[in-house]
């Protein structure tokens, strides 16, 4: 998905345009940056490093917060957005006397499990919007925190194959879960794009993209060309190969993942036994441990929703595999299918 992503990008900004999420003339730069830039206003309306006790009674502790939330943007549903504004509003009929002193909490505490404690309480107090919650969070520290929508990114999630339930399920350990997520996400573009400099607010942005297709994009419908298609899935096969053997700049946390691939990798090859499964011939050399050089091919490829199982690969000389990615022919596809 992150290879489709790249391959969008390049086709909406054009082959000279670096890649960059904070670029002003890239459509990323343009559609995305924006929550980096609001985190910038919250951070000087917040001031929080100047905080004291006494900021809490003296209702500047709120004034901070209330310039902070006007920051928000589409971050927060307007709502959503009315509905803290007048819970800190000491004017409002749903003011809560105690606001003040859990956002103090919220911006004040260092450790995590103090975060965790802090985190309940603006739930009690501010209810149980998570957009809400996850902004205030996110503009103490967007190194470590996110803004959130449950709904959108449910499926944004669920696009990358992961199913994880945000709607409905507002709680520090939920949250914590989702950006654990987000940087495994950022560890993989990491990986992939490493002479991009890519921050966790952008490994964010990419799960919003690929599920904007109704409203700012067509990604999803999006059907690129031939040759994108076969740079795309060479990519892609390329990074799996490294990782199976272990060669890449950062350890990613999809550690299960890729020991997963490895195993497909090596069972599809045994299973070859040193023949190329669409010429039939041996494989044209061996590698430096004395076995017979193949290359494992994904028979509906990657690019196309194929799966990275032993099912869906075959061992390929080097000949037939580049063969199978430049003409890409129905009949042996046909044929490898057979092999399954």
């Amino acid at each position: 998905m992150i290879h489709r992503f790249l391959a969008y990008i390049r086709m909406r900004d054009g082959d000279g345009v670096p890649f960059s999420f904070q670029g002003k003339n890239t459509f990323l730069g343009k559609e995305e940056n924006y929550k980096a830039e609001s985190f910038v206003k919250a951070q000087k309306a917040l001031q929080y490093e100047n905080w004291t006790e006494s900021w809490i009674k003296s209702g500047k502790v709120l004034s901070c917060v209330h310039k902070a939330m006007n920051c928000a943007g589409n971050l927060v549903y307007p709502k959503q957005q009315i509905a803290f504004q007048n819970i800190i509003n000491p004017d409002h009929e749903r003011f809560n006397p105690n606001a003040a002193c859990v956002l103090y909490g919220i911006y004040k505490s260092k450790e995590q499990t103090e975060e965790a404690v802090a985190f309940a309480k603006a739930k009690q107090v501010f209810g149980g919007s998570y957009d809400t919650i996850a902004y205030l969070y996110f503009i103490k520290d967007q190194s470590r925190f996110l803004p959130l929508s449950p709904g959108n990114f449910e499926k944004s999630l669920a696009s990358v194959g992961m199913d994880y339930r945000l709607s409905g399920r507002c709680s520090w350990e939920n949250y914590i879960g989702f950006i654990d997520i987000v940087k495994t996400v950022l560890n993989v573009m990491q990986d992939i794009l490493s002479s991009t400099e890519i921050r966790l607010i952008d490994a964010h942005s990419f799960l919003w993209v690929i599920n904007e297709n109704k409203r700012k994009t067509d990604f999803l419908n999006w059907e690129p060309d031939s040759k994108t298609l076969t740079q795309m899935e060479d990519a892609t096969e390329e990074y799996l190969g490294l990782k199976a053997i272990g060669n890449t700049q950062r350890k990613s946390s999809m550690t299960s993942y890729f020991t997963r691939s490895s195993e497909v990798v090596r069972i599809t090859k045994k299973r070859a036994n040193g023949i190329c499964q669409l010429c039939g011939q041996a494989a044209p050399f061996s590698d430096n441990h004395g076995n017979p050089y193949l290359e494992v091919h994904h028979i509906e490829w990657l690019s196309r929703g194929g799966p990275d199982s032993t099912d869906n690969t075959v061992a390929l000389c080097p000949n037939c595999h580049a063969k199978m990615h430049v003409l890409d022919n129905k009949q042996d596809i046909a044929k490898l299918k057979r092999l399954e």
